[in-house]
C-alpha cells in the first residue's frame, strides 16, 4: 500500500511544522521549519532551538501531549522570531516509548493579521445581519400597515398570487363572497369570487376584469 511520509505531507505547508517527542527531542521537520531554524533540527532538543526558558518549552509539550485538539502557546526561536504555536498529540506515550507531538508555528505578525482580518469579516457580517433585520422589520411594518388599510376600506378587496390563488381578503370581501379569509386562502379566486347578480341570480367570475397576481376591487364598481 502506497503511503506518504510526514515530510511529503508537511512540506506542502507554508508554515514551520515539527514532530517532537514528549521527552523534548525533534523527530522530524518540514522544509519551512528547517528554513526557520537555519538547517536540519532532527535529534536536537526543542529547548535548545528556542530562546524561551526550558520550563516554558516543556510546559507547552506537556499540555500538547494531553489532547488531540490544538493547544495554543508561544515559542521564540533563537533567530528572535516569536511564533504562535499550535500543539497536539499525534501518538500518545506508551510503556517505554515517548509520545509524539506535532507543533505548528505561525509567526505572531501573521497570526495578528489573520485575527484582524477575521474581526473585520465578522464585523462586516454583523452589519449585514443588522441591515437585513432592519429591512425585515421595515417590510413587516409596511405589510401590517397595508393590511390594516385594506381591512379598513369600504370596498371589497381580494388579493391573489401569480397563480390566481387567494392570499388575502378583507371583511367586505368576506361578506360579499360568503367565504372567510381563512377558508379562501390558497383557493382559486374563481372559486371564491362568485357574486350573484341581483337580476339573474347567476354567478359571475371576475376573470374579465383583472389579471392574476393582483387585487380584486369591489364588484359594485364597473370594470373599465
Amino acid at each position: 500500500m502506497w503511503t506518504l511520509s510526514f515530510g511529503q505531507l508537511a512540506d506542502v505547508l507554508p508554515e514551520p511544522v515539527l514532530l517532537v517527542s514528549t521527552d523534548g527531542l525533534v523527530v522530524a521537520a518540514n522544509q519551512s521549519a528547517r528554513k526557520a531554524l537555519g538547517g536540519a533540527s532532527e535529534g536536537q532538543a526543542l529547548a535548545a532551538l528556542c530562546s524561551d526558558a526550558r520550563e516554558h518549552v516543556e510546559g507547552l509539550l506537556r499540555r500538547s501531549a494531553r489532547v488531540r485538539q490544538p493547544t495554543i502557546g508561544t515559542l521564540t526561536l533563537h533567530q528572535g522570531r516569536r511564533y504562535r504555536v499550535e500543539g497536539a498529540v499525534v501518538r500518545p506515550s506508551s510503556e517505554g516509548q515517548p509520545g509524539i507531538v506535532m507543533l505548528r508555528f505561525v509567526h505572531e505578525q501573521a497570526a495578528l493579521s489573520a485575527f484582524v482580518e477575521l474581526n473585520r469579516t465578522l464585523e462586516h457580517l454583523r452589519r449585514e445581519i443588522t441591515a437585513q433585520r432592519r429591512a425585515s422589520r421595515e417590510l413587516d411594518r409596511q405589510r401590517e400597515w397595508l393590511r390594516v388599510t385594506l381591512v379598513s376600506i369600504g370596498d371589497a378587496v381580494i388579493a391573489t398570487d401569480v397563480d390566481g390563488r387567494v392570499v388575502f381578503m378583507n371583511p367586505v370581501a368576506e361578506q360579499l363572497t360568503g367565504w372567510t379569509e381563512g377558508e379562501a386562502t390558497g383557493r382559486p379566486v374563481t372559486e371564491v369570487f362568485a357574486t350573484r347578480r341581483r337580476a339573474s341570480r347567476s354567478r359571475t367570475p371576475p376573470g374579465g376584469c383583472c389579471g392574476k397576481g393582483t387585487s380584486w376591487g369591489s364588484p359594485t364598481t364597473p370594470c373599465s
